[in-house]
């Protein structure tokens, strides 16, 4: 035994708190994918709306054929002041998780 009191599961599932909100907005089916283009063999754009906290954000990311983000960006605040320095805002989370879930024939 490693611990004496047992992990927090809750807290250990998100790596941030950006993670952690993209989930919930999944959740509360507040993202939806609006199109979804195969570039070519290793590349996929994706673009969707996000309602959260009374906005519409409009994020859009690109797929490497690994599934990472190579690139994206979002209308939020929090990506107009980061871009991608700090990682993906909530948005741009929510919209890869709603798209690996449709994908993968899952509802959001």
């Amino acid at each position: 035994e490693l611990a004496r009191e047992p992990l927090p599961m809750g807290k250990l599932r998100f790596q941030n708190e950006r993670e952690e909100q993209a989930a919930s907005l999944v959740q509360s089916g507040m993202v939806s994918v609006a199109r979804t283009n195969v570039v070519d063999s290793d590349t996929t754009r994706v673009e969707g709306r996000v309602r959260a906290r009374g906005r519409k954000q409009s994020p859009w990311l690109v797929l490497d054929s690994d599934e990472r983000i190579s690139d994206a960006a979002c209308d939020c605040y929090y990506f107009g002041q980061n871009k991608l320095f700090k990682g993906p805002c909530e948005h741009i989370l929510a919209l890869r998780i709603a798209f690996a879930r449709r994908r993968n024939g899952r509802s959001s």
